[in-house]
């Protein structure tokens, strides 16, 4: 079982299991179904489903939809800030005013 959680922990979540609560491990496992639903790619599992051609192609198309002016890439966001109406965001190189930002880490790291 201590696999199990090594392996879940590290595929689920992107972390090392000593970097996770196992409170939060175990309520997310039970919410699942087990530790076994969270790892089986066989019907009704966790890892049931793929994307043809990979995942990259969802970070691509909403480059797009958004525009690739719009993308920042290589400026770490130190700060997010939002109140009722809008959100500032402030990276290492500038800081933006916008109504909506898209948070693509991992959650550890949200």
């Amino acid at each position: 079982m201590k696999e199990q959680i090594g392996v879940c922990s590290r595929s689920v979540f992107g972390v090392e299991p000593c970097q996770m609560s196992f409170l939060f491990f175990l309520m997310y496992a039970a919410a699942a179904g087990g530790v076994l639903a969270l790892l089986e790619s066989t019907p009704g599992c966790a890892q049931e489903f793929k994307i043809k051609g990979g995942t990259q192609q969802l970070s691509e198309c909403l480059a797009q939809r958004v525009g690739w002016k719009n993308v920042r890439l290589g400026s770490a966001v130190m700060a997010i800030w939002q109140d009722a109406e809008l959100a500032r965001v402030m990276t290492t190189n500038d800081t933006f005013l916008c109504r909506a930002v898209i948070v693509t880490c991992p959650p550890h790291l949200a």
